[in-house]
């Protein structure tokens, strides 16, 4: 009897694998943590005695909500970047494997979704992380479940073209590529491997492609366990 090591293709039925639970969970745990920390705030400080409306800075007014459907792709919607200019929005859907691009107006409404989704052109599986360079011409978007990391050019429209996939192998450390950070001149990149347990560091060209990956393992030396996100 032989036994193929092979991993079987995901049905729909077995889409929602143990992968994406670890991915969502801390989501879901930082959303709920922020919620209560909202309503403590909102009966705490911004509630009066009398019961009249607040409309103090920082309050929520009029909210505008955008749920998943024919237009748009919202289906586990996790990461979010807005261009420098303000103009236009970016938004990952983990378990719809896609990116949207929304342009913004001036009240911060958003329009004309444009939907890019995972496919032979695009490695969207998991989308999950996505970051901007500082002047904006360049994105960097993570696949969970794809295990790749891709960088593409932006138009002056926000549209998005020349995908460069980055995929786990020897080079890079990929497995279950998560959460991504560009430092603030925009010369250097941070991708955290959840599966991987490790952190790695690119150079990045001026085109937006990245070299010279520098990999931070976890060991007695470094603790990632389970690397979640990164920030600078």
């Amino acid at each position: 009897m032989i036994f193929s090591a092979k991993k079987s293709t995901a049905t729909q039925s077995t889409a929602f694998s143990s992968r994406r639970v670890k991915a969502l969970w801390p989501r879901w745990q930082g959303a709920c943590v922020f919620v209560v920390q909202l309503a403590v705030i909102s009966l705490c400080i911004l509630q009066p005695a009398s019961g009249e409306v607040v409309n103090e800075p920082g309050s929520l007014i009029n909210p505008v909500t955008y749920h998943n459907g024919n237009t748009h792709e919202l289906n586990g919607a996790t990461g979010v970047v807005l261009s420098p200019d303000g103009q236009h929005l970016y938004v990952t859907a983990y378990l719809g494997n896609a990116l949207s691009v929304y342009d913004v107006a001036s009240d911060g409404t958003l329009s004309n979704p444009r939907i890019y989704r995972d496919d032979d052109t695009h490695e969207l599986d998991g989308a999950l992380g996505v970051d901007l360079s500082p002047d904006g011409q360049h994105l960097y978007v993570t696949a969970f479940d794809g295990d790749a990391l891709s960088v593409y050019d932006v138009a002056s429209d926000g549209a998005l073209s020349n995908p460069r996939i980055y995929h786990d192998f020897d080079t890079h450390e990929l497995d279950g590529a998560r959460s991504v950070a560009l430092s603030p001149e925009g010369q250097h990149l941070y991708v955290t491997a959840f599966l991987g347990d490790a952190l790695s560091v690119y150079d990045v060209a001026s085109d937006g492609g990245l070299s010279n990956p520098r990999i931070y393992r976890d060991g007695n030396t470094h603790e990632l366990n389970g690397a979640l996100d990164v920030t600078l």
